[in-house]
């Protein structure tokens, strides 16, 4: 749905990976990419990839001690002032996306990476399961689900 507007990834170490294909896809729908990138994360590893879409990279520290940074968040708040953005994509720990759903409007679309949920990454193993009201049974290997959905109710640690 994320067509010729403004995206965010934010991403964080293993989560940069799995967010580079949504990028492409993001780019390829006509958006302008601004990335968030953990400054400890390596640039060898995704900053190719990332100029190839043109996207946009800062380098900041998304994270300290399970908590935004206010780094993280004033510069986030400063691309939604500035931008109509149609996205933000997270990639990265559980506790990171749980900290941006928290923080972010509800009128903001989200993604997120399913990495903690992934078993066998084919819907076999069950392990990748989100139960629903209903006894609707959802695998999240298979489907994009919005992330408020799937982090209602869990306790953060």
């Amino acid at each position: 749905k994320a067509k010729n507007g403004t995206s965010i990834i934010a991403a964080r170490e293993i989560g940069i990976v799995p967010s580079i294909l949504v990028m492409k896809k993001l780019y390829s729908n006509g958006n302008k990419i601004i990335s968030l990138i953990d400054s400890k994360s390596n640039p060898s590893v995704y900053k190719k990839y990332f100029e190839d879409c043109n996207s946009e990279i800062i380098n900041c520290t998304i994270l300290d001690h399970g908590n935004l940074t206010e780094e993280f968040k004033s510069t986030i708040s400063k691309i939604l002032d500035e931008n109509t953005v149609n996205l933000i994509h997270c990639g990265g720990p559980d506790i990171m996306i749980y900290q941006i759903i928290k923080s972010i409007d509800k009128s903001i679309n989200l993604s997120c990476c399913n990495n903690s949920k992934m078993g066998c990454g084919e819907g076999i193993c069950g392990s990748c399961t989100k139960h629903y009201e209903g006894d609707i049974v959802k695998r999240l290997c298979k489907v994009q689900i919005d992330p408020r959905d799937l982090f209602k109710d869990r306790r953060a640690m």
